[in-house]
């Protein structure tokens, strides 16, 4: 949202304007619709040791899937719509999603020991992921 309010994202935009990836299908789909679970998208998280494995691979494998609705009709929570997100923040702002995250969130309210961190990465005497 840092990104619309500065102007840099139209929430009415097609993704398809920003990642240029995308099915066929899913070119229609707004920014909108992706932060309110309305896309219709597959679910990305379906498969989550793809996802650990290799992100391409997963990225891949989620757009072979068909839709679970046609954007709008109705909403369904899935991690596609976050991943897609991501790609549009990465694209817009010029960095790394987590950098972003980094550098406008964490930093922003002093956490520097909050990271993005996997099981493999996670340090000694920390929380993990949930």
């Amino acid at each position: 949202m840092q990104l619309v309010e500065q102007g840099k994202i139209d929430l009415s935009d097609p993704v398809a304007r920003y990642v240029d990836d995308v099915p066929v299908e899913w070119r229609a789909v707004t920014i909108r619709q992706l932060f309110t679970h309305l896309s219709g998208l597959p679910d990305l998280w379906r498969d989550i040791d793809v996802i650990a494995r290799n992100e391409a691979v997963a990225w891949t494998k989620v757009k072979a899937m068909p839709m679970l609705a046609q954007p709008g009709e109705r909403f369904r929570y899935t991690q596609t719509n976050y991943v897609l997100l991501a790609k549009v923040i990465s694209k817009v702002s010029g960095m790394p999603f987590n950098d972003f995250v980094i550098a406008n969130q964490l930093a922003a309210v002093g956490m520097p020991r909050t990271m993005f961190a996997y099981s493999s990465n996670t340090p000694a005497n920390s929380a993990g992921r949930y």
